[in-house]
């Protein structure tokens, strides 16, 4: 259901901050735009509860201010043409980082989530200086690579990485003292030392969820449930169209759920839904490479052991999403990752299966889709964190 938002034209606006409601009410109007695309100055009134004057108000200074622009005048009715204005892709640009057990990526996006510039660094481990090093480097260069009028409008910084990134060690075969630094560090307040413009931190998966609710290219509903399958899975919730961080910003980690296994035990998804756990399966089973070749088929490894990850990895996502649902109504789960759409695909439909041998009663069994983002999912939506920050709600 669409909610109403305040109109300035109301009494409750005129008891309000005006500076306040003026700024709310512009995030009103971006937000919708940002959803519909294109819209008339009455459509967007009609659907924020504005009247159309305050609708043309707003719109008006967004428009001067260079956020949105003008489409095609739409004719064939009765009356004047109708003008539908959009996000103006050049209104504003966002720096996404994405902080990774192997690389840290760097993207900078236009207001409608083009991509303008990227770069990466590889390594063994995150060193966290050198890593710290490398973003404020990169971003500077980034910047100085683009033309006047778009380092004017740089609204931002986004930085995704993993939570509790310091217990990392064993996974990645290297010393914990090598890591550990990360435990006290604050990448946040680090990095707005160097920038002019704010700096925003979020947990890595989380921030792929983001990146499927802003730019995603399929309708979503209010509420869902969101994993990501990278080295490690994680995931995100969305709930009333808004992304929930939590208090810790640890809110939908769903990595730490445990399942129980064959003989019992029980095992954190993390430990069997991971790509790091395929790649220590084909290692342990003399692979000559883990690492996934998108265009090969069975992806350059071995079949049997991925078809056996697969159905490990669908059986513990499918009982994390049996209990997430019997906490929250979820009407849909989105499943992304940077692996092969096709080895997703594997995955979704053998989770589909998996419902089969769960007792759902008393619940309702949710859709279970594939995410429209992939491999850019984690940076994307590092992105997104200024973006929502400066200029967006839900709608």
């Amino acid at each position: 259901m669409m909610r109403r938002f305040a109109d300035q034209s109301t009494g409750h606006a005129q008891r309000s901050d005006q500076s306040g409601l003026r700024n709310y009410n512009e995030r009103v109007v971006l937000s919708l735009l940002k959803a519909h695309g294109g819209l008339s100055k009455s459509e967007v009134g009609k659907r924020a509860g504005f009247t159309n004057q305050t609708a043309a108000v707003i719109m008006r200074d967004l428009e001067a201010e260079g956020l949105i622009t003008r489409g095609e005048p739409v004719r064939g009715r009765v009356g004047q043409p109708s003008i539908p204005m959009r996000l103006c892709a050049e209104g504003a640009f966002f720096f996404g980082a994405k902080l990774g057990r192997r690389s840290t990526d760097i993207v900078l996006v236009n207001f409608v989530g083009d991509m303008v510039d990227q770069t990466s660094m590889v390594y063994d481990y995150p060193d966290p200086e050198k890593t710290i090093s490398f973003i404020v480097d990169a971003v500077h260069q980034m910047m100085s690579a683009q033309p006047q009028s778009v380092r004017d409008r740089i609204r931002g910084l986004g930085v995704a990485m993993p939570g509790f990134l310091w217990e990392w060690a064993a996974s990645i075969g290297v010393e914990p003292h090598l890591i550990d630094p990360w435990r006290t560090i604050d990448i946040q307040d680090r990095l707005s030392a160097h920038f002019d413009f704010p700096v925003w931190s979020r947990n890595d998966a989380t921030c792929a969820c983001g990146a499927e609710l802003v730019f995603g290219k399929d309708p979503l509903p209010n509420d869902f449930l969101y994993f990501y399958i990278g080295q490690f899975i994680g995931g995100g919730i969305v709930l009333n169209g808004e992304l929930l961080t939590g208090t810790s910003g640890n809110a939908g980690a769903l990595g730490p759920f445990s399942v129980t296994q064959p003989d019992g035990s029980s095992k954190q998804i993390v430990e069997i839904a991971s790509l790091a756990t395929l790649q220590t399966r084909l290692k342990q089973a003399g692979a000559q490479s883990t690492n996934l070749v998108w265009d090969a088929p069975d992806y350059g490894v071995c079949p049997d052991v991925l078809q056996c990850w697969i159905e490990d990895a669908a059986h513990a996502i499918a009982e994390t999403i049996l209990a997430g649902c019997a906490f929250i109504d979820f009407p849909m789960v989105i499943l992304d990752g940077s692996l092969p759409e096709t080895l997703l695909q594997r995955i979704v439909a053998r989770i589909q299966t998996n419902f089969g041998h769960l007792n759902w009663s008393g619940l309702f069994i949710p859709d279970v889709k594939q995410g429209t983002i992939g491999s850019n999912a984690r940076t994307l939506g590092a992105s997104a964190i200024p973006m929502f920050e400066r200029y967006l709600i839900s709608v």
